[in-house]
Formats: structure tokens, C-alpha cells, sequence
């Protein structure tokens, strides 16, 4: 339900439909699914007695944020929702620090 509405709201606001949205919740329950499956295996078969240690928990949601984030946040970008609502110093220090260590290829120009 919550990715049929965020993909209204995006089509509300910005007039499109992508279905990335939908896609990106989709995945990240799939991802909790599969986090506590792999979790009660391990306890079951006697690898661990808590599941997978706290540290590589928070390094598999950190890592899997990353790669799905451009699913959820490319709507915005395309319309440049962010540049409407962002201190204006903001969006072009992000972009050229992004820029410059290679994250992005980002064109946004200062004022």
C-alpha cells in the first residue's frame, strides 16, 4: 500500500508515474524478509545464537540503501524538487563535491 501511495503523491506532484516507488518498498520488504530468514537459519543451524553479528546487519542496510536510494529519490531529481526546497548554497556545493571525488555526474551550476 505505502508504495501505491508515494507513487500517487509523485504523480500528484510531478505529473508521472514511474512505479520506482513501488519498486523500491517492494524491495526493501523483500530485504527485511530475507533478513530474518537468514537470521533464524543461522540460529538454527548453530552459527550464531543472535543471527548475523549487529556490525554486518548495519553494513548490508547501509549497502543496500545506497544501491536502491537512486530508485526512490530519481523522481525528485528529475524534477528538480530538491532545488525548489534546498537552501540555494546547498545543491551546488553537494553537486560539485560529488563531482569531484567522482560520485555523480552532476550539472548543476551555481547562482
Amino acid at each position: 500500500i505505502s508504495g501505491l501511495v508515494h507513487e500517487y503523491v509523485t504523480w500528484a506532484a510531478f505529473g508521472v508515474w514511474t512505479w520506482t516507488q513501488l519498486v523500491f518498498l517492494m524491495l526493501h520488504g523483500v530485504a527485511i524478509i530475507a533478513e530474518n530468514l537468514g537470521s533464524k537459519v543461522l540460529c538454527h543451524f548453530g552459527q550464531s545464537n543472535k543471527g548475523i553479528p549487529v556490525w554486518l546487519g548495519r553494513a548490508c542496510v547501509l549497502g543496500f540503501m545506497a544501491w536502491t536510494a537512486p530508485a526512490f529519490i530519481d523522481v525528485y531529481l528529475q524534477s528538480r524538487h530538491f532545488h525548489n526546497y534546498v537552501p540555494p548554497f546547498v545543491v551546488p556545493v553537494t553537486a560539485e563535491v560529488m563531482q569531484r571525488y567522482g560520485l555523480c555526474s552532476c550539472g548543476v551550476q551555481s547562482h
